[in-house]
């Protein structure tokens, strides 16, 4: 084993690009779906819908629609019932 291959395997900090990298595939290889969403909130600053930011494909296939039909979407959009309690409710004080 290479010095630089035992730095990465002890901790030693790796560029942003390396990290990005190896986040990327970590993603792309799962399995089971999964995504990343970010918190849209309303006018009052309450959370009101999750938009999808990062999908995998397991994710993409789930959905059954095409990678730029999900990202940047919200899933208020896909799942209007959710609106009423759901993961929604989880970030929102508002019942």
């Amino acid at each position: 084993m290479q010095a630089s291959e035992r730095g990465e395997l002890t901790g030693v900090r790796t560029d942003q690009a390396t990290v990005a990298d190896r986040w990327e595939s970590a993603l792309v290889s799962q399995i089971d779906p999964f995504a990343i969403l970010e918190v849209v909130e309303d006018a009052s600053g309450q959370a009101a819908d999750l938009r999808y930011v990062e999908a995998n494909p397991a994710a993409i296939a789930y959905h059954g629609l095409p990678v730029e039909r999900l990202i940047g979407h919200t899933m208020l959009e896909f799942y209007p019932g959710l609106e009423s309690g759901g993961p929604l409710r989880k970030y929102s004080p508002r019942q």
